[in-house]
């Protein structure tokens, strides 16, 4: 039997190549993409005839269409805003109010791994630790709720545990920067460095450039969920009747669904990140001049608002529980091809004529 899913993000980044990914593996599977638009529903409908896939106009600030489709469906996909309490808590409560034993609902969020984000380092110095998705899980989910994405991380998983009797199951996705090209018919992501540097002319870093902030492609990111929402599908199909989690159930669930999404690779500094888009932009279109400058904090803020974080914090991740659980293995392995996409994705854009926004890298 095909699970019945909700897809929030259609039109995103992530959300859209989640979508592509889920319609070429599972043509058959019934899947509503909640967009914003008419015209998002249009493209996403043109881009995907699947007769399975149905789009429905609302968003995370439309209650009554959120219950009434989260309601009918028994795999729920948070992609879009991670940070929207009250769309959130409204997809909980559709959970709730239909989740039994017999018939379990399952929520997949995705969050960021800037919870673990350390602000008291200096910009551009390295990660003073390493944080993964399972020694580490119980310190993560008890930082204090000022802590960016704490506050309703721990909501959802205190909401798992406390419903998991009655056949709820839920799990937090957390990628840290997403690189690479998407796969969605409206949004395919952003390289803000790389688009920065070429409207500068010129190279940048902020501080001495030391620091590595994790990345990983989306199409890890979105293997991660597509596995996680296989899993869902095979549990929701269960005739088990369990009154907690079942020991058929091969993915961690409520209080230890928690994932990290990391690709194959070490990460670089920013420095030898910047180094290499100078490397290509030379050889592909010899747009800008030799050297790399070092930013203050505020000059950073006037490129970007959140110019201090994405080009001087450090973040250093390691996604364990995935491949300890489902056996998931990243597909990408070299993240200097990831800057070639981004590259090459950044010099089109220019030509293109187009401006990036001011948003925190999933455009």
């Amino acid at each position: 039997m095909s699970p019945n899913i909700l897809l929030l993000g259609a039109s995103g980044y992530i959300g859209g190549s989640t979508l592509s990914t889920l319609l070429k593996t599972h043509p058959s599977w019934n899947i509503t993409a909640l967009v914003r638009t008419e015209s998002h529903a249009s493209t996403i409908k043109s881009a995907f005839p699947f007769p399975n896939l149905s789009t429905i106009i609302g968003s995370l600030e439309t209650p009554d269409i959120l219950t009434t489709e989260a309601t009918k469906a028994s795999i729920i996909i948070q992609l879009a805003n991670g940070d929207h309490e009250p769309g959130t808590d409204t997809l909980l409560a559709a959970i709730k109010s239909t989740a039994t034993p017999h018939s379990k609902k399952y929520y997949i969020h995705l969050s960021g791994a800037a919870t673990v984000l350390d602000l008291s380092l200096p910009l551009g110095a390295p990660p003073s630790r390493t944080w993964n998705d399972t020694d580490d899980l119980h310190e993560i989910l008890k930082f204090p709720h000022s802590q960016i994405h704490a506050a309703l991380e721990q909501k959802i998983v205190s909401f798992g545990a406390r419903y998991a009797v009655q056949g709820v199951r839920t799990a937090i996705v957390s990628p840290p920067a997403v690189v690479g090209v998407g796969t969605g018919p409206i949004r395919r992501g952003a390289a803000y460095h790389v688009n920065l540097i070429l409207g500068r002319g010129r190279g940048f870093v902020v501080g001495e450039g030391g620091n590595r902030f994790a990345i990983a492609h989306v199409g890890d990111v979105v293997g991660g969920i597509l596995r996680l929402v296989e899993e869902a599908a095979r549990g929701e199909s269960s005739s088990s009747s369990s009154s907690a989690l079942d020991s058929n159930e091969k993915a961690d669930w409520n209080g230890e669904g928690y994932y990290f999404l990391t690709s194959a690779w070490g990460n670089p500094s920013k420095a030898v990140y910047v180094e290499k888009v100078l490397a290509l932009l030379e050889k592909k279109a010899g747009l800008v001049q030799d050297g790399i400058d070092h930013l203050t904090g505020e000059e950073a803020a006037a490129l970007h608002p959140f110019g201090p974080i994405m080009f001087g914090a450090s973040l250093d991740i390691e996604g364990r529980r995935l491949g300890q659980k489902l056996g998931w293995r990243s597909s990408f392995e070299n993240w200097e091809e990831a800057v070639e996409e981004e590259v090459d994705a950044e010099l089109a854009r220019v030509a293109r004529g187009e401006k990036l926004g001011t948003g925190f890298g999933r455009d």
